[in-house]
């Protein structure tokens, strides 16, 4: 499924790079939806174990962020 695809999708480009600094991705989960909870988590904790050469994805609820800076919030993408 679609789920599947942009775990394939990640692992894919962290086979390109050469440092874990080169890419980072924050998911930021608007509202409680469970499923998409249960999804994150997945992407966050076993891209690993999906054959990612990199841990490059870092997760938080929107509230959890909504006194942070833009800095802070692209920093929080850089560290797993």
């Amino acid at each position: 499924g679609d789920e599947e695809a942009v775990i394939k999708t990640l692992v894919s480009a962290t086979q390109r790079m050469v440092s874990d600094d080169e890419l980072g991705i924050l998911f930021l989960q608007v509202g409680n939806d469970a499923n998409a909870e249960k999804f994150l988590e997945r992407v966050d904790n076993q891209l690993k174990s999906k054959g990612a050469k990199f841990d490059i994805v870092a997760r938080c609820k929107l509230e959890d962020v909504e006194d942070k800076s833009a800095q802070e919030l692209l920093s929080m993408a850089f560290t797993n």
